[in-house]
């Protein structure tokens, strides 16, 4: 009787032991020449990036299948094109071959264009990508209002999520504050849009929500930089599905010096967040590490750098731009002067000196994006412009002369103007 129960033990053990055999997929990817597929498959604890067909080994399981827009390379600006699959999820079992496929349509509806924010006539507006070679004065090509039930009454915060869709802030009134979303299909002229998708913030203590700043991680995580309450808000994927007032799966305040008036917010590659702080003691840019962004609470920035310069007067610093190497571009609104910092001065916390100071004179900037090229546009709410410096005239101190200047010959379409941002945002380079 012992020896059979021990032959029985060494059969379990070697069955144990024989490795599960894996499974394969098939993935056909179907797009026009000059397009970039991204195809993202999930599960089973792994994530896979496709960008044409191929076949994957995988251990057998469900897996999703994502597509995400593909790019279609421009000058400037960047086209993204739409991918669907009639099999979102596919099941991959052991020694067998699965297949699915995603092709590439039409041209995703909002993309090409540099979209900003009009806060006095409570819009978004938008250039499209022809319209940024070359200076005018003539009027936007798209405008997207609130309505009635949806107003907007002051847009505060401007972001493109990786599906293409347009998320802006509103921190008008207490009663209207919320973010809101407007699908690729509403990115179409046509006035007015009621948002696919609406998210308030219900505080017990009664505070204002003001997102004044949003940007989205590429795993589909919306970073919001919540001036009242001077913290990140970190909302999942799934909670960004519906209306509600889903509390974020992060709040992210910090230690003194830390968070303050925020003012911009932007996200590198890696997945840290970068603030501008407007005003206080000192004007600050702080970065928080990607790990930093997973738990609630109060924690000490990664980065905290230190960036007033000379005679800065108040509510100096309203907005920076990341460069894909890690330089940085800052906004000294009060001075008139975009300051670049290079990568090596902000990986860690100090007071950098600028290593390139360009005047603008009479500009007060608000915002920067930068494009394809490496160009910097400027929001200048003084002057009701967007200036484009080139490449060339960024490489060394001075007052250049802009590239390009979108204006409106003094009509007023162009008076508030405040946020920028690339749909879809700039390559890196």
């Amino acid at each position: 009787m012992w020896v059979k129960r021990r032959s029985l033990w060494v059969f379990v053990l070697l069955f144990a032991g024989c490795a599960v055999p894996e499974g394969r997929l098939r993935l056909v990817v179907v797009a026009e020449g000059g397009l970039e597929p991204r195809v993202v498959v999930e599960g089973q604890g792994a994530r896979l990036e496709a960008g044409q067909s191929t076949t994957l080994t995988l251990p057998p399981g469900t897996y999703s299948l994502t597509p995400y827009p593909a790019r279609k390379p421009g000058a400037l600006v960047d086209e993204a094109y739409r991918g669907e699959t009639l099999t979102p999820t596919v099941q991959v079992r052991p020694g067998a071959l699965a297949e699915a496929a995603v092709s590439y349509g039409p041209r995703l509806p909002g993309s090409g264009f540099l979209w900003f924010l009009r806060r006095d006539a409570a819009e978004v507006a938008a250039y499209a990508a022809g319209r940024l070679e070359a200076s005018s004065t003539l009027p936007p090509d798209l405008t997207l209002r609130g309505t009635s039930e949806r107003p907007l009454t002051d847009p505060c915060g401007l972001a493109v999520d990786p599906q293409g869709a347009l998320w802006v802030g509103n921190c008008g009134a207490l009663y209207n504050a919320a973010i809101y979303k407007y699908a690729p299909e509403q990115l179409e002229p046509g006035g007015e849009a009621v948002p696919s998708v609406t998210l308030t913030y219900d505080d017990p203590a009664g505070l204002p929500f003001e997102p004044e700043a949003l940007a989205f991680l590429s795993d589909g995580r919306l970073v919001v930089a919540e001036r009242a309450r001077a913290a990140l808000l970190v909302y999942s994927p799934e909670q960004l599905r519906a209306d509600g007032a889903p509390a974020p799966v992060v709040v992210r305040s910090s230690s003194p010096g830390g968070l303050g008036d925020v003012a911009d917010l932007q996200l590198d590659p890696a997945g840290g967040a970068w603030v501008v702080n407007a005003s206080g003691l000192s004007k600050t840019v702080v970065r928080f590490a990607p790990g930093q962004l997973l738990a609630s609470g109060k924690v000490t920035p990664e980065v905290r750098l230190e960036l007033e310069l000379a005679k800065d007067p108040p509510n100096a610093l309203m907005a920076m731009a990341l460069e894909p190497g890690g330089d940085l571009w800052v906004a000294h609104t009060g001075l008139d002067l975009l300051a670049h910092y290079a990568a090596g001065d902000v990986q860690r916390s100090g007071k950098p000196a600028p290593g390139v100071r360009v005047g603008v004179p009479g500009c007060d900037p608000v915002d920067l994006a930068l494009d394809n090229q490496g160009g910097l546009w400027v929001s200048c709410y003084a002057r009701r412009t967007f200036e484009r410096y080139a490449p060339a005239d960024l490489r060394q101190s001075g007052n250049p002369a802009p590239a390009t200047v979108l204006g409106d010959g003094g009509e007023g379409w162009l008076s508030r103007i405040w946020d920028l941002a690339f749909s879809p945002a700039a390559r890196a380079r």
